[in-house]
């Protein structure tokens, strides 16, 4: 560049500057473009018409500029950290975290390329480096309270609230008005098991943002834990408000609110989250039946041949979602029913079995070995697309003490069982694999009946067992889902499953000791026939 380019860059740089400044970035755009075509190639400009073509929503163009900037001047920290934040708002992920490396390779000190790219970190679910980076922030003596904001967020995904309260309590210090931390301390609370506690941040947060759904989900669902059904079910019904928690076809036809009787009527109920969530709040369809409703059910795929297996004890009709939906008065979703039926700890429809095996299924087991005194179902991991699964999902590693119990067939129920885990089952004598695998939920049950005990993590499996009536055992991370509540180690909807609960985050040793303890103080007991 010429030293006239360059002098006319100068002359071009304040009015660029000041109209970034007045927000009139569209002006700011052409002043640059006029600028460099007086000075082609000059850094600065670049620079500033990537940012006004960033803020004019033109993110490719903007990403052009700024890598001719940071290629023309690569010693600039600020033209890599803006450049990585337009990559970030492209979704080009690992190319916003080259970027903001390199910001900080030129300059340990950002500390806003350095909470960016924990950002990005957490969002590729890097949770340790992600933690690194903003504790790092905080180190170096960052008074942000968004560091603290997204410090809690990564320690809550980590699984570690016990680590969170006082990094929540640091940042309410800084801004006491930020809803997120308060949010974020109340979940906090109720996964360490402190609902009460838990409801009071989320009443402080809801003062700061009174239309937040998230929080008022988080509240209601603080309720349950804490057994406050009567208070929680109607508080839950905030969750529909969420867009596509009701698929189209459905969300046209008339909700029931309760406020009539379904004497008479045609109701639609119908699955909405998980397949445990159906199994577990089917058992309101034959509630509907007895009020003189006609029921009808949607549901999943791999529920269909069970729940159309009940008979008319459990609906009038089931039907597959996706499927065309037949005539009806009014549709429920299957998790409203305890809102709708007025469901407080008390009333709690726990009778069981609520689901039996399905007449003409069979799935036989493979023999036990002859010194088996219990045949065991274990499940030790639950869907890998599940936003909790990384905490409710124990190692099988660590239930080796399990797997070297010598008097009991372990069956592996898993659906999913890779490489590593069926090597360390099969050293295992006590393991006995499946012949073929299970299809649906019709073969669970039917190889359930041929248990004596199943023994599960918070999964379909576990709900499965507790409708069908079978003996199990759940195995629990410290902040379980609502629906295990809290301080109890057994479940009001489910009389025969026993939990057992993490002591402290990510304790599934202790989990797998006490474990060990209970399958031997077990006696063992024939299994019923299917």
């Amino acid at each position: 560049m010429s030293a006239a380019e360059a002098g006319s860059a100068q002359d071009g740089l304040p009015a660029v500057v000041e109209r970034l400044r007045a927000q009139d970035f569209l002006g700011a755009a052409r002043a640059a473009e006029g600028a460099l075509a007086q000075s082609p190639g000059h850094p600065d400009l670049l620079h500033l018409l990537g940012l006004a073509r960033r803020h004019l929503g033109q993110i490719d163009s903007a990403i052009g500029a700024l890598e001719q900037a940071a290629a023309a001047d690569p010693r600039r920290a600020s033209f890599h950290f803006n450049l990585g934040q337009v990559y970030a708002a492209r979704g080009s992920r690992s190319a916003a975290i080259d970027s903001l490396l390199r910001a900080l390779t030129l300059d340990p000190g950002h500390l806003r390329a350095r909470y960016e790219l924990a950002c990005l970190w957490r969002a590729q679910r890097d949770l340790d480096r992600a933690e690194r980076e903003l504790r790092a922030c905080l180190a170096k003596g960052a008074d942000d309270a968004r560091i603290h904001v997204e410090l809690t967020a990564t320690l809550l995904d980590r699984g570690r609230p016990d680590l969170v309260l006082p990094v929540a309590k640091a940042g309410l210090v800084l801004a006491p008005e930020l809803a997120a931390l308060h949010t974020n301390l109340g979940n906090a609370l109720r996964d360490i098991g402190r609902p009460k506690q838990a409801i009071a941040s989320y009443d402080r947060a809801l003062g700061l943002a009174p239309d937040s759904i998230e929080i008022r989900l988080n509240r209601a669902m603080a309720l349950l834990r804490a057994g406050r059904l009567a208070e929680g079910f109607p508080a839950y019904e905030v969750r529909l408000a969420k867009p596509g928690m009701v698929r189209q076809a459905l969300a046209a036809l008339p909700a029931w609110d309760g406020s009539f009787a379904p004497a008479g009527r045609t109701l639609l109920l119908h699955g909405e989250q998980g397949h445990g969530d159906s199994i577990q709040f089917i058992r309101y369809a034959a509630l509907a039946r007895r009020r003189g409703a006609r029921v009808l059910v949607e549901c999943q795929h791999r529920l269909y041949r069970l729940f159309a297996g009940q008979g008319d004890g459990l609906a009038d009709q089931v039907f597959v979602r996706d499927r065309e939906v037949p005539p009806c008065d009014a549709r429920a979703s299957l998790l409203s029913m305890p809102a709708l039926m007025q469901t407080d700890l008390m009333s709690i429809p726990a009778a069981t079995p609520y689901l039996r095996p399905v007449p003409g299924v069979a799935f036989d087991l493979p023999p036990a070995p002859a010194a088996a005194r219990l045949k065991l179902g274990l499940v030790w991991s639950g869907n890998p697309g599940h936003q909790q699964d990384h905490l409710r999902s124990c190692p099988l590693s660590v239930l080796a003490p399990v797997l070297a119990l010598p008097d009991i067939a372990i069956y592996p129920l898993q659906l999913e069982i890779d490489a590593a885990e069926r090597a360390q089952l099969a050293a295992s004598p006590s393991v006995v694999f499946l012949d073929h695998p299970q299809a649906d939920f019709a073969d669970a049950a039917a190889a359930m009946m041929q248990l004596d005990l199943i023994i599960s993590v918070d999964t379909a499996t576990a709900h499965l067992a507790g409708a069908l009536g079978r003996p199990g055992i759940v195995l629990l991370s410290q902040g379980a889902d609502w629906r295990w509540m809290v301080d109890r180690d057994d479940s009001p909807w489910y009389p025969s499953l026993t939990l057992i609960r993490q002591a402290r985050p990510g304790d599934w040793a202790g989990v797998a000791r006490r474990l060990v303890e209970r399958l031997r103080a077990t006696p063992g007991t024939p299994s019923p026939s299917p």
